[in-house]
Order: C-alpha cells, then structure tokens, then sequence
C-alpha cells in the first residue's frame, strides 16, 4: 500500500468507519468498501505524486524560486482529471449500478517541505475536473458597470461528469494530513446515480459540498451541507 492508502486506513479507524480491503479478482478492482449505517460504498483511492518536472522545482530553496514556479503552470484540474479517468472502469464494474462510489485523493506533493500549489487540487480544481474548464464569450462592448461585457459562459472542455456520461462516480474526496491531523472532505457528483448518502457522512463529522446549482451556463459555488 501506498502512502494514501495507508492514510485512508488510518482515518477510517479514527472516525470508527466500517471499512475493508477488497480483493482483487481477475480485472482491476476498487481498493475498499466502507459501511455508514445501512449504506456501503465503495471506493477507490488515489495518490497525485511529483512527476520529474515538479521535483526539480520542489529542489529548489523557497527564495530562489521565481513567479513562474510558485504557481503551477498546468491545465487547471487536470491532475484530479487524470485520477478520474483511470478510476471509472473499475469503480463501474464492481458497484454494478448499486452502490454509491467515492474517489478519494490524496495531494503527496503538498508533503515535500513547502506548501506548494494549492491550486493542483484545491475546490476550483476539483470542479473544473469535474464539470469542465470554465469559458466565457466576452463581447467588444463595455458592459453598464465598466467592465467587459460577458455574452455567455459555461464549463467547457475536459469535463469528466455530465447527466450521460459517468454517472457511476457519486463524489470525490480530498485527503489530506497536516501537522499531524487527518482530514477528509467530500464533493458530490451533481449527476451521481447513487448519490452519497448526507445524513451517513454527517453522523462521523465528513464535511461535504455540493453545487449551488447545475452547472448549466453558470459557474454555481460550492455550498456546505450535512452540518450539524
């Protein structure tokens, strides 16, 4: 098990989660289920590690380190993309329509010294992944108030989750330590065809977020629910 792996376990016993390990079989299977009251899901976990390019800048001493390095210069979400991509086929096989399902991601760089990109898998990251990046149509007109004058926006390409497609994932959660402390959050899946269940998540403390709204020509927020 890798270092996420071994995390999630951690935190499960915490919150006194019912978890298990699930055994893989023949195809590729999700790494647990866990148990909230009558409710099983499953789930798969995934650790965003440094690739080659990041490592040398995560070398270098925080003084030294320019504008262009201190903020990441990749595709917004696309890390959290890659991870949903590769957890859909199994989580789809093994829950056959019936459980709800969670990816759970765990950011290994933000452990490598310094807190460096928070924008890698912060809650914008999680959403454009989601739902696509966010676009707007600006007109040469000036809008009333002075600014630009926006014709129409909506979230555009590399979306991972509409009504049709991956309906499968109920949510993505973030997992993170810090100074000692494990800490889950949740972000629900708007499309989800076996949502999370609220009140379940809510009975062990989980925070959890949802859009305000379909993200339909808009760029809805996320709003807390489940609190108590």
């Amino acid at each position: 098990m890798n270092e996420s792996e071994y995390l999630f376990k951690e935190y499960c016993s915490q919150k006194n989660i019912n978890y298990g390990r699930i055994v893989e079989g023949e195809g590729k299977s999700p790494d647990f289920w866990i148990e909230l009251g009558n409710n099983k899901i499953v789930v798969e976990v995934k650790q965003i590690d440094p690739n080659a390019e990041e490592r040398e800048v995560l070398n270098i001493p925080p003084e030294e380190l320019s504008g262009e390095e201190v903020y990441h210069w990749g595709m917004p979400g696309e890390r959290i993309r890659n991870k949903i991509t590769s957890c859909l086929p199994q989580l789809k096989t093994f829950a056959n329509r019936i459980h709800p399902t969670l990816l759970v991601i765990y950011d290994n760089i933000k452990c490598h010294g310094i807190q460096m990109w928070p924008e890698l898998t912060d809650e914008n990251a999680v959403k454009v992944a989601m739902y696509g990046i966010e676009t707007v149509l600006i007109s040469p007109e000036v809008a009333p108030e002075g600014e630009a004058k926006i014709i129409h926006r909506w979230h555009g390409h590399r979306r991972r989750l509409t009504a049709e497609h991956n309906t499968t994932l109920s949510g993505i959660a973030m997992l993170e330590k810090h100074n000692g402390l494990i800490s889950l959050q949740v972000y629900h899946n708007y499309y989800a065809a076996n949502p999370l269940p609220v009140k379940s998540l809510t009975s062990v403390g989980i925070p959890q977020f949802v859009l305000e709204s379909e993200p339909i020509d808009c760029f809805p927020d996320w709003k807390a629910i489940g609190i108590t």
